[in-house]
């Protein structure tokens, strides 16, 4: 595992819960027959991974439980804020209010699994976009547009406490393109392009100028 560090910066555990415990089927069995949840390696394969000296991410999103959360606290393990979370049918407090993310945590707007972000900008309801609007910083009467919501949660992103902050490419072009619909076999899915003509070439430079901005603020 020592190779990791020299071809990656950072690595991402894929359901890191399955570090803690699992849900195991034994042969012959069906998901209802089983009562409890399995134990995994926990923090064993964790410090095999970190002797390497790479940092690591752990995806922590969809039910987790407490323990899982403070094991997570326990081993210095980073997870992940999703912005869209926060908002529309989701609306989770823990991903609502980017400033409140504590430092060990990686920030995205959207997932791979996710929608995009205009598209989960474009479905919201009415009620809600303006109530997004208002905590950006809008006021009763101002006009905005959708992308006007893009650019100031991008921004919020940039300057909130997270130690990392990735942001999906579609996302940062603003193109509603989405990556992978997960519990569906399809030709859409993992089977995006996205095309780099000069309105994306635009919109990756209007970001670049956005980061500086935000760096400034910092």
């Amino acid at each position: 595992m020592i190779w990791l560090k020299e071809y990656f910066a950072l690595m991402r555990i894929d359901h890191v819960r399955g570090m803690y415990s699992y849900w195991e089927i034994p042969d012959g069995k069906k998901p209802i027959d089983v009562k409890d949840w399995t134990d995994g390696p926990k923090s064993a394969v964790i410090k095999a991974l970190k002797s390497t000296g790479i940092q690591l991410v752990g995806e922590d999103l969809g039910d987790i439980p407490p323990e899982v959360e403070k094991w997570m606290e326990e081993i210095d393990i980073p997870g992940y804020r999703v912005l869209l979370f926060g908002w529309g049918p989701y609306k989770s407090e823990k991903y609502r209010f980017p400033k409140t993310w504590p430092v060990q945590s990686l920030a995205c707007t959207s997932t791979h699994d996710s929608e995009s972000f205009m598209e989960f900008l474009l479905a919201l309801k009415e009620e809600m976009v303006y109530e997004m609007g208002a905590w950006l910083g809008f006021k009763a009467g101002d006009e905005f547009t959708v992308e006007d919501l893009r650019i100031g949660c991008l921004k919020q992103l940039l300057l909130c406490p997270s130690r990392f902050v990735i942001i999906p490419l579609q996302d940062i072009t603003g193109e509603a393109i989405r990556i992978n619909l997960p519990g569906s076999v399809g030709s859409d899915n993992w089977s995006a392009v996205l095309k780099l003509g000069e309105p994306e070439v635009k919109e990756i430079q209007r970001f670049g100028a956005l980061v500086k901005e935000c760096l400034t603020q910092a």
